[in-house]
């Protein structure tokens, strides 16, 4: 209790110290917008959120607001009340934002009147990261796997549930790399996400920019102070605002863009993490909500990583969380999954990282730490995650009790490109558990007796150098999932030898061990939840079978 109280004591002093620097800053109030939110029966609605991306203002009794704007503010919007019905604009987005014109100041919102949701769910779609090109090695376009597996898999989960759904993507929607411009697939993946049977919220991410090289520059101009907010226009224009929020429930979702790129001519350079101007958007929007609400934070690069970076400012987002009854930070990028508790991560609070909907850059059906391609689902009950499971899609993942793979500690995987000699012994029992945290309890069952309970492993990110010829020894005690590591570097031939090969050979977070009494025996593994799910497993993987 003691440490739980300093630590808001420090944020609160870290808080006050940051938005004193800030406080000198003068804004353009020649610049303005202002109208009325209503419902849709006529009646005012009061304390709603409107915003440019830049500045916060919250209606009156009458319904009225007045912001100031700037030659950068892209949209003028709101944050949906929980008592409103997400409606859908004619592109198939939630309905909440108008475009800003500087020669126009009035911009009105009318909701339409619903009820306030005790219980929903949050689908959470890391990384669809597709584009339209062909790619050697593949049978189909990547935006054609996303529509016929992804969103079909999701509809397919919907019709499951009993509550209603909503959705926020994390980032990296489409796939601009290098000399590849995917800009003009926004709107094509913005319409196979239109047909997913529910609202879905975007989020930027890295390879979402509006297209720059060392062909073509990106700079400042008239409409945008700095090349960064020139880098997030074409997402603006595809899919609305990137700093932005709406409610459900008792939880406020917020989904912001954490992505600084350090070079405007070379897209690959970028780093973790907000702008000042963003740091004052977020606490402005945060200042209109109830303490006692939940708060979930979606973004794309993970807060853990850039949580102790000089100038990230992640430090201050974490300390703006840290005031709300509970927080939840949802993000991607890493094309892996791992949940760190609060207990876990320095920042105190829960961060959510995303296995990709693309896997591994849809070269096969799963991630690089073995995890299928698929997506998060959250239930809420009131302010409270009373749920939370990983649904695969594809490959015989795409059923919900899929949460683990076993595999013997002494296996070889791979094929005709190259082999791993895993280093464990045949008495060991390894088990990827996909969506595990520190609080899940995994039982081994030996010839259906009760034998003992595995061990979560320490994460390594030991990797062994490729020898042409000779098998690849994978090191003692590694956390990756050499399984998928075969099929992706030793039958794919990703990776194999140099070029990219780290991309395929991802860090493991949630691999367990134990050393059996009885090798023979036929084993079972029972996995408890942090929510009191049971999911079991008693097929052991061969090293080298692979669907496709």
């Amino acid at each position: 209790m003691k440490m739980e109280r300093n630590l808001i004591f420090t944020a609160g002093i870290m808080l006050a110290s940051f938005f004193a620097c800030l406080a000198g800053r003068t804004d353009d109030l020649h610049y303005f917008a202002e109208g009325y939110v209503t419902y849709d029966d006529g009646i005012a609605a009061e304390g709603v959120a409107v915003s440019d991306g830049f500045r916060v203002a919250v209606t009156d009794g009458e319904g009225k607001y007045r912001l100031a704007t700037s030659p950068d503010t892209r949209y003028i919007y709101f944050s949906y009340p929980e008592d409103a019905r997400i409606t859908f604009n004619e592109n198939g987005l939630p309905d909440f934002f108008i475009r800003y014109v500087p020669s126009v100041t009035r911009y009105d919102f009318m909701m339409e009147r619903g009820e306030y949701e005790e219980e929903f769910s949050l689908f959470a779609l890391a990384d669809p990261q597709a584009h339209s090109r062909v790619v050697k090695g593949q049978n189909t376009l990547q935006v054609d796997r996303f529509h016929n597996e992804s969103v079909q898999a999701v509809n397919a989960h919907i019709a499951t549930k009993k509550i209603p759904c909503y959705a926020v993507t994390l980032g990296d929607i489409v796939y601009s790399e290098g000399t590849r411009n995917t800009v003009g697939d926004m709107p094509l993946m913005r319409k196979y996400m239109s047909e997913m049977d529910m609202p879905v919220f975007q989020t930027m991410g890295n390879h979402d920019f509006t297209y720059f090289h060392s062909s073509c520059p990106i700079s400042a101009d008239p409409l945008s102070s700095t090349a960064n907010l020139h880098a997030q226009r074409a997402f603006e224009d595809a899919f609305g605002p990137v700093n932005y929020s709406f409610n459900r429930g008792d939880v406020h979702i917020v989904c912001m863009r954490d992505i600084v790129y350090d070079s405007n001519v070379n897209a690959g350079k970028y780093h973790g993490g907000f702008s000042p101007a963003q740091i004052m958007w977020l606490k402005s929007d945060l200042d209109a909500v109830p303490k006692d609400k939940t708060v979930i934070l979606c973004l794309h690069i993970p807060l853990v990583g850039t949580f102790s970076r000089e100038g990230s400012n992640t430090d201050v987002v974490v300390a703006l969380l840290r005031q709300f009854k509970d927080a939840h930070i949802f993000s991607g990028h890493t094309h892996y999954m791992r949940n760190l508790t609060s207990e876990e991560t320095p920042m105190g609070v829960y961060e959510h990282i995303h296995a990709a909907v693309s896997g591994a850059w849809w070269w096969s059906d799963y991630n690089g730490d073995g995890s299928p391609n698929g997506f998060g689902v959250y239930d809420f009950r009131g302010s409270s995650m009373v749920n939370g499971y990983f649904v695969g899609v594809n490959g015989g993942n795409d059923y919900r009790s899929n949460q683990m793979r076993l595999y013997r500690g002494d296996e070889v995987t791979g094929g005709e490109y190259e082999y791993f000699q895993w280093n464990e012994g045949a008495d060991v029992l390894l088990a990827n558990v996909f969506n595990s945290d520190s609080n899940w309890k995994l039982e081994v069952y030996e010839d259906g007796v009760l034998s003992g309970e595995m061990t979560r492993m320490p994460a390594s990110n030991a990797r062994p150098e490729y020898v042409e010829g000779v098998v690849t020894t994978v090191p003692s005690g590694s956390t990756k999932d050499w399984w998928v590591i075969g099929y992706h570097v030793g039958v794919v031939g990703r990776g194999h030898g140099s070029g990219g090969r780290n991309n395929y050979l991802n860090s493991g977070f949630h691999m367990y061990s134990y050393r059996l009494k009885s090798p023979a025996s036929s084993v079972r593994v029972v996995a408890t939840d942090t929510f009191g799910n049971t999911y079991e497993c008693s097929e052991i993987t061969p090293g080298r079978e692979y669907g496709r």
